[in-house]
């Protein structure tokens, strides 16, 4: 059995031998082959860019104390409008391409992912677009368009987000400005009470000071009926003076509170509307250099393993038939 085993390599040497020619020949036909190939089909040439979706922060509101944060559109649902039809459709018609839908779609990835994320801070949406197409300043349009389409898009959410911000702040500014109005006119009518108040105890003073001098001389008990009654009226109109001053610091102080209380939401509505973002190409596209398809080094070592058994085949069935 050993013998028949080594008479068996034997011819399978014998025959490559014999048919060396046409295994070397073959092999470098196919080899040729491969790289006449690779230097026909087109070039393929690949770029990417990072699209960082804008996020908006909506308007507090009484039912929901809690800030609350979205992103102009969801990254997932941005990577599929990207390779909607409908937006391929629009790139082509602008940059005159006559490639099909289908093969814009074949050429083109999305990768959706988030970056600085942290137990603080949320991380900004970035959706990865990969296109690979030939020349490779077309590559490089076609991505750039995408872009500017979504930007577009996303720009009339981001605009109205921010506008309601800054109409807010205007809202607050005219109640702060009614209520400023409304707390003038009260110290205005304080300090009016206040000098309404001093006359008052003014003249007292004097009628006191007249008192003080009668008494030298005598005082009837008419006299002195009037002298209390005098008194005491004098006493309850500067009790009700105090009273009214003291509603209105009252007053003054719950009003002054209230626009303390707009302007610190007027400052927080301000750094909202700072904070929103709109959606920006985050690392922009390269016009590449080299191209990625034909892979010639791939290709001619394909040819030379294919040539290479091709040939070996023919070799043994030719081999077979004599």
């Amino acid at each position: 059995m050993q013998n028949q085993e080594e008479l068996t390599l034997k011819d399978y040497i014998r025959i490559l031998k014999k048919r060396r020619k046409l295994i070397i020949w073959g092999t470098i036909i196919c080899l040729v082959t491969a790289a006449a190939v690779s230097l026909i089909l087109p070039r393929i040439y690949q770029s990417q860019m990072i699209l960082e979706v804008g996020k908006i922060y909506l308007p507090p509101a009484k039912e929901k104390p809690k800030q609350e944060i979205e992103f102009l559109e969801e990254p997932d649902a941005t990577a599929e409008i990207l390779r909607s039809e409908a937006l391929l459709s629009r790139v082509r018609e602008q940059l005159g391409l006559d490639e099909s839908l289908e093969q814009m779609r074949d050429n083109l990835e999305t990768i959706t992912f988030q970056d600085d994320v942290s137990p603080t801070k949320m991380g900004s949406p970035l959706v990865e677009v990969i296109y690979q197409d030939t020349p490779p300043e077309t590559v490089v349009n076609v991505l750039t368009g995408l872009a500017e389409i979504v930007i577009e898009e996303h720009q009339k959410k981001y605009l109205d987000n921010v506008t309601a911000l800054k109409n807010q702040v205007v809202n607050l500014e005219e109640k702060i400005s009614g209520m400023q109005k409304v707390v003038d006119r009260q110290l205005e009518l304080r300090r009016s009470l206040v000098q309404r108040a001093e006359m008052i105890v003014k003249k007292i003073s004097d009628f006191d000071d007249k008192v003080d001098g009668k008494q030298d001389s005598g005082v009837n008990q008419v006299d002195a009926f009037f002298i209390d009654s005098y008194a005491s009226n004098q006493e309850r109109i500067i009790s009700t003076l105090n009273e009214a001053m003291a509603e209105i610091d009252t007053a003054v102080a719950e009003n002054q509170e209230k626009i303390g209380d707009f302007k610190d939401e007027i400052a927080n509505l301000r750094n909202l509307a700072n904070l929103c973002q709109e959606t920006r190409i985050r690392s922009w596209p390269v016009v590449p250099e080299k191209s990625i398809k034909p892979k010639i080094g791939l290709n001619l070592a394909i040819g030379l393993l294919v040539g290479l058994a091709l040939t070996v085949i023919i070799a043994f069935f030719k081999e077979n038939l004599e």
